[in-house]
């Protein structure tokens, strides 16, 4: 009996460290369980959170950066006229804005000379030293624009080009929502070397002959109604004279208020003397 007895209570004995080992598992399984589920969840929200971080972060760097001017710019070339113009990316503002040079296909050192000086100006246009740029830039940013666009254009057009001399006049036109302003820079070179030409490279007179044509050609054109600003362009040396030459002829060019006051506009004048340039 007392073996029976001993056997039974072993079996008892045995039976509870089992159900209490089972517990023990279980107790220590179902915290893993949980952890693991926890992390898993934690995860996710880690990395939903760190995208809609980076998506805020990605908004707000968009919206402090929108109105910078990224300089991006395209080029098309009109083989007909060989002009070529680059014009920037508005960024989707209300803005236009371009760069025409002239790109001459002689291949002699003078012509390449005068290329590389055009293209220069093209370059130094887009840069970020332009004032003017950057002021139509500010203007576009941050004044409401609905139904038109602002402009800042440059057109370019050969004006003349003969065997040792090609001019040239870059025209510009700026609006930025007031009045618009328009006028021109012109230039002249040597084709046999690209030097730069100034007004009196082309007359055989002193620079004082030649300003006095200019007088005279402004009077003339006055006709005595005191329109054209006659004593402020007195003040002017030679070399502040914008000059184009067109068919044979030389044409002293005033921009819009330089010479007169804005309604009459921007105008030139014939000088009576033809070009001869002299090498």
């Amino acid at each position: 009996m007392k073996k029976i007895y001993y056997l039974v209570l072993s079996l008892l004995v045995f039976t509870l460290c089992l159900s209490c080992c089972s517990e023990k598992v279980q107790s220590v399984e179902l915290p893993h369980t949980d952890t693991g589920t926890s992390t898993d969840v934690t995860d996710e929200n880690i990395s939903h959170n760190s995208i809609l971080a980076q998506d805020s972060e990605d908004l707000n760097s968009s919206d402090a950066t929108s109105t910078d001017l990224l300089y991006q710019t395209s080029i098309i070339f009109d083989s007909t006229m060989n002009i070529q113009r680059t014009t920037l990316d508005s960024q989707g503002y209300p803005l236009s804005v371009y760069f025409e040079i002239p790109v001459f296909n002689e291949t002699t050192d003078g012509y390449k000379k005068i290329n590389a000086f055009f293209q220069k100006l093209c370059d130094d246009f887009f840069s970020q030293e332009n004032e003017s740029l950057n002021d139509a830039w500010e203007t576009a940013t941050t004044i409401p624009l609905e139904n038109d666009t602002f402009r800042f254009e440059r057109n370019a057009i050969v004006t003349e080009q003969a065997e040792q001399y090609v001019s040239v006049s870059i025209s510009y036109e700026w609006w930025m929502g007031g009045v618009n302003d328009y006028g021109s820079d012109s230039y002249a070179f040597r084709t046999d070397t690209g030097e730069q030409l100034r007004l009196k490279d082309f007359f055989d007179y002193t620079e004082d002959e030649i300003k006095e044509m200019i007088l005279s050609a402004l009077q003339e054109k006055d006709a005595g109604e005191g329109i054209i600003e006659l004593e402020n362009i007195k003040t002017y040396d030679l070399e502040d004279f914008e000059f184009q030459i067109c068919n044979g002829k030389v044409y002293i060019v005033f921009d819009k208020y330089e010479a007169a006051y804005g309604a009459y506009g921007g105008f030139d004048i014939e000088l009576p003397v033809e070009p001869k340039l002299k090498l």
